[in-house]
């Protein structure tokens, strides 16, 4: 069930952030009716706010919970942050019910920031009070699920796709064609035979897939979200079933700096199926805001995981279409 505007004023901290919103972030902001007297406009605003200081202190978080540094990648494969609003699990309630807020245990939900923690059975650790905020960041140890087998027949296409030369196709999941190089045939759900054009680098879960037929005449463009906002409704189009009342629980994307080496997600309250992978994940607005990958499960909650759209986008260098 949705977190109502209600439930979401009652998580936020009290009032707005000192610090004003960058220049970038106001387009989105405009378009929330009401502004800071709607709480999804405050909710963007201290989304934005700690997103920003978590960036900032984002290897003394490391460090704190004991997180080994990758050789090659510049974010930890085993962890990915996030701020927002996060279901309270059975590890936050055991072992740090006691820094949350009563409103957050009536709710079952929190709002914040929090580690998802993908290592096999990681130290139990004490939040991180994240400096000049009024949250910690929480140890949320959780696994990852891929709804994609490896065969792309088995995958969903996100968008109609081009790159720079005109090479016309489909935008997908980098999971779903794992193990497969450029230039390799790939079996379509059509019963045709594609060819993986381009995958992107690191940690970003897009891959660019030509077709036989080519983007249809009558594509519109598909206009991108640079700004989530973490509370608003989302849809999903998953290739099992279409959820119209999805709505985005917590997300960490950079639209400034898409290294592909920091895995930028959206994560929401639906979740799909084996074969679900690709699927779209849009706003109200019918702007794309992430492309589904598979299930982030903790203990005792699930949510759906999403690549953000932007950064897969921009680093295969691809005009998309709906």
């Amino acid at each position: 069930m949705p977190l109502s505007l209600q439930a979401i004023s009652r998580l936020l901290p009290p009032g707005v952030p000192d610090v004003p919103l960058a220049e970038p972030a106001l387009p989105t902001f405009r378009e929330i009716e009401g502004g800071s007297d709607n709480p999804l406009g405050r909710s963007f605003m201290w989304s934005q706010y700690i997103l920003h200081v978590y960036r900032d202190y984002f290897w003394p978080v490391v460090e704190h919970f004991q997180v080994e540094p990758d050789p090659i990648a510049k974010t930890p494969q085993q962890i990915n942050p996030s701020v927002g609003f996060f279901p309270i699990d059975r590890h936050i309630y055991t072992h740090a019910s006691r820094y949350l807020p009563t409103d957050a245990l009536d709710l079952g939900f929190f709002f914040g920031a929090v580690i998802y923690d993908r290592r096999w059975r990681p130290p139990s650790i004490p939040p991180y009070l994240l400096p000049t905020t009024p949250v910690m960041v929480m140890q949320y140890p959780a696994a990852f699920v891929a709804h994609a087998p490896l065969d792309p027949a088995n995958a969903a296409a996100t968008s109609w796709a081009s790159d720079p030369s005109n090479t016309q196709g489909i935008l997908t999941c980098k999971h779903a064609v794992a193990g497969l190089s450029r230039g390799s045939n790939v079996a379509m759900k059509d019963g045709s035979t594609g060819q993986l054009i381009d995958f992107a680098p690191g940690s970003v879960d897009a891959a660019f897939v030509e077709t036989q037929n080519g983007v249809p005449a009558n594509a519109a463009s598909l206009a991108i979200e640079s700004h989530p906002v973490n509370g608003s409704t989302v849809s999903a189009d998953f290739r099992s079933r279409h959820v119209g009342n999805a709505q985005i629980l917590n997300s960490w994307y950079f639209h400034d700096n898409l290294d592909p080496y920091n895995a930028m997600r959206v994560y929401i309250d639906h979740w799909g199926q084996p074969s679900d992978s690709g699927s779209l994940v849009a706003d109200a607005s019918s702007k794309g805001v992430g492309m589904y990958t598979g299930t982030l499960t903790a203990n005792g909650t699930q949510q759906g995981m999403c690549q953000y759209l932007l950064q897969g986008v921009d680093l295969l260098h691809l005009n998309v279409f709906a």
